[in-house]
């Protein structure tokens, strides 16, 4: 990964391992998370500060704060049943499917993310920075699941990390922590 946004995850592995992570890989935090840049060379920074965040939103469509953060409150709802409750399922069956239907409706993950996006808020670029996340798991926000926009949630709670050293340092921690545990 080029950022970690759920580095409680990662810590949970060292754990159940029986060791500290930061005794393998150094995570800092990334702000702003990311910024968005145009050919016209306007800049959106999405930014850990919420205050911050919505001014800048405010800079395209003063409404559009109130839509995004009723999108917040919908991605935060994507999360808990995305992330937190069906992260943990294999759906080996298909009942265990069928189970999770009824939620997934609910949430509209048969819309995509860019879809659902526009429906909380109306400028373009504002629409951009909250579906671009689906990008980081190979999606195209235009075509992927809503479900995906859980990540803004996930940013919002843990953060938006880097390991220090690049990709190739947390790997090497992740080999260590086998070869330490016998792996």
């Amino acid at each position: 990964p080029k950022v970690i946004t759920d580095q409680d995850c990662l810590r949970e592995l060292w754990t159940v391992a029986g060791r500290n992570m930061d005794d393998y890989v150094t995570l800092l935090p990334v702000d702003p998370f990311y910024q968005l840049q145009w050919e016209d060379g306007d800049r959106l920074n999405y930014t850990e500060d919420q205050a911050t965040l919505e001014a800048e939103i405010a800079r395209y469509n003063s409404d559009d704060v109130e839509g995004y953060r009723k999108f917040l409150s919908y991605s935060q709802d994507l999360y808990r049943e995305g992330y937190e409750k069906l992260g943990t399922t294999a759906f080996l069956n298909f009942s265990q499917m069928l189970k999770a239907a009824p939620q997934l409706i609910r949430l509209r993950a048969d819309k995509s993310v860019y879809a659902m996006v526009s429906k909380f808020v109306k400028h373009e670029r504002v629409r951009q920075l909250l579906s671009f996340q689906s990008l980081l798991v190979g999606g195209n926000p235009f075509k992927t699941s809503s479900i995906y926009a859980l990540i803004h949630a996930l940013e919002r709670k843990g953060g938006v990390w880097f390991a220090e050293g690049g990709t190739g340092s947390l790997v090497e921690g992740l080999i260590k922590l086998f070869k330490d545990i016998g792996g």
